[in-house]
């Protein structure tokens, strides 16, 4: 692999290192490689030198896996600039410069005394084999092995166990089987059959040396074995080599089945993934399902907002501000999309604007009301009421510049490494701008939250919205606890993909459905079981306040369909309780004469218990 930084000695002359293994020093050709370059260079003067430095088991005690440890420290050094590796499989991050290569020897000799040729399939090869062997135990040649596998514990086992399964393809043209494919498990099958009717444990787990070893004294019908056998090099490769021939094994020399083992290597090398897919998990389509019900029920539940017979129970919010509360709702639910499928930054960042979008499309509709509801009059609350539109629109630019930020901000993609499980992968916000942009939104929800809750409080005890008040702050409670336990499992380590999605799944939805429910559902169930004929209830009160000679001084309550003060006095007695001795009405001048306390908080107990 060619590092891209160069160490330049001078002007006219740059020189590469570079970094080879061998296991056995004289089996490797790299030195002619870099002689032949260092040569051609001088000649047609290139001004390049590579200095090359060769690790093997005669200058050094290290193994491959070593070596491997040993590169990556270099590179992070910036001390290399070049590598020689052994290419096997999943060679992520390199460009590799390939100098081995697998053979299967056939004794010629023993072929021709059977009049055998050289097999062309695994099936062929069994066959032949079989047969010799039993030929050759007639006339007492006990010591011959039909097949040596090379499936031992260092690198060539690994490269045995991708190679074998990659022969077992469609086609030519096909790429690497998928572990739990037939045919991986019909490669597996094969090697064991192999094993067991040609060889033996013991033979199969030998290495290179062993290979060499029959290859000359005759005594093998078949002999597998690796030229210019060099390491492979890539992050966290050793361990993955060490675990995917460990579980391979498992199987061929052990009691496990070859579904079980190949299950478990593909655990190993996939990333897994939720999605709507049964293969591996019904979580996915199940859940997709659900989330779309919820996502109909709420687009199909707004009809009903329009329905006469239903106004006396949507008559807090205007029909505006209950489209803006669906709608945050649904996007929340929405959120829970961008979880399906692969891992990668922008869905990331999607489902954090989708989230906190839905989110704020509440709180806004809730904290408009609950400014124009203010029990007293004033110059905001009359100015927001006349220009509802503007306010609206106001806050709303401010949470799309706020979540359009995260388009240039980039989240990481974390691995979740499960030993003898599933791996995974999980959003992380590391970078500095990430981690500022999620807490000024989170600060941004948070000042809301509070705005909502000190409005509420102060609103707490007005007659014509108490049921809807209390609402609004169960909602909230809801949404404070709810915030904490995302906060929470994005600390702790869940160590299950599907449980992970499961987990922070079901908590979205909770978000969502208890805002729905308690602003809007409750409402909506109740107007269905009391639904009542509105023009004649509305006739039946006007006829009751003419009979009963009522004066225009009359407060006609919210469910009467008029949103006339219902600011009153609280009468004065004899009692010590605060309530009786306290009196409180919607003129300032009022409240100035029989409460001098002019603290804030003073003024928002007041408020607090204005009926």
């Amino acid at each position: 692999m060619i590092y891209t930084n160069l160490k330049i000695i001078n002007v006219k002359s740059i020189t590469l290192n570079a970094v080879g293994y061998a296991s056995d020093a004289t089996q490797q050709i790299y030195s002619f490689i870099i002689d032949d370059f260092n040569k051609y260079s001088y000649e047609n003067n290139l001004n390049i030198e590579i200095k090359f430095n060769l690790i093997s088991g005669d200058n050094s005690t290290s193994s491959y896996v070593d070596y491997g440890s040993l590169v990556e420290v270099l590179l992070k050094k910036k001390m290399i600039n070049m590598i020689f590796i052994f290419m096997i499989m999943f060679i992520r991050q390199s460009l590799p410069i390939t100098l081995e290569y697998s053979v299967l020897y056939s004794n010629m000799i023993l072929l021709n005394k059977y009049n055998k040729t050289v097999p062309k399939t695994w099936n062929e090869l069994l066959e032949t084999g079989k047969y010799i062997l039993n030929e050759e135990k007639k006339q007492n040649n006990t010591d011959l092995i039909g097949y040596n596998g090379l499936f031992n514990y260092d690198v060539e086992g690994i490269c045995s166990i991708n190679e074998f399964i990659y022969s077992y393809r469609n086609s030519v043209d096909s790429s690497f089987p998928d572990l739990t494919s037939q045919e991986s498990i019909d490669a597996l099958e094969m090697i064991k059959k192999l094993k067991n009717e040609l060889s033996s444990d013991y033979d199969f787990k030998l290495n290179n040396d062993y290979a060499m070893l029959k290859l000359f004294d005759g005594n093998a019908i078949f002999i597998k074995f690796w030229i210019f056998p060099e390491s492979a090099i890539n992050n966290n490769y050793d361990e993955y080599s060490e675990k995917f021939r460990n579980c391979i094994y498992e199987f061929i020399y052990g009691n496990k089945t070859s579904i079980e083992v190949l299950k478990k290597a593909d655990d190993i090398t996939r990333i897994h993934y939720i999605s709507i897919n049964t293969n591996d998990s019904p979580i996915g389509l199940i859940f997709a399902i659900i989330n779309s019900i919820l996502i109909f029920i709420m687009v199909f539940s707004m009809i009903f907002l329009f329905f006469e017979n239903f106004n006396p129970f949507f008559d807090f919010f205007s029909i505006d501000l209950w489209f803006l509360l669906n709608i945050g709702s649904i996007l929340i639910l929405c959120s829970i999309f961008t979880k399906y499928g692969t891992v990668t930054s922008f869905k990331c960042r999607l489902m954090t604007i989708l989230f906190f979008f839905g989110l704020s499309l509440i709180y806004i509709s809730i904290s408009y009301k609950l400014i124009i509801n203010f029990p007293v009059e004033n110059n905001l609350s009359e100015w927001i009421k006349k220009h509802k539109t503007i306010y609206l629109f106001i806050l709303i630019i401010v949470d799309i510049i706020l979540n359009s930020l995260y388009f240039i901000n980039e989240y990481d993609i974390e691995n979740v490494v499960v030993t003898e499980g599933q791996n995974f992968q999980v959003c992380k916000t590391n970078y500095i701008f990430s981690k500022i942009m999620f807490r000024i939104e989170a600060g941004y929800h948070f000042l809301m939250i509070l705005a909502i809750l000190i409005l509420s409080f102060m609103e707490w005890n007005l007659h014509k919205s108490m049921i809807d008040i209390r609402l609004i702050v169960y909602t909230v409670y809801a949404d404070i606890i709810l915030f904490i336990i995302l906060l929470v499992l994005d600390i702790i380590k869940i160590k299950n993909y599907v449980s992970y999605f499961v987990i922070k799944t079901v908590v979205i939805m909770i978000f969502s459905i208890s805002n729905y429910v308690l602003l809007y559902g409750l409402k909506l169930i109740v107007g269905i079981l009391n639904k009542k004929d509105v023009k004649m209830t509305y006739i039946k009160s006007i006829n009751k306040m003419f009979i009963n000679n009522e004066t225009t001084n009359t407060v006609i309550k919210s469910n009467q369909f008029n949103e006339s003060s219902c600011i009153s006095s609280i009468n004065t007695s004899n009692s010590n309780d605060y309530y009786n001795n306290t009196q409180i009405t919607s003129k300032n001048s009022d409240r100035k004469s029989t409460n001098k306390r002019t603290s804030i908080i003073s003024k928002m107990i007041d408020y607090h218990y204005t009926t």
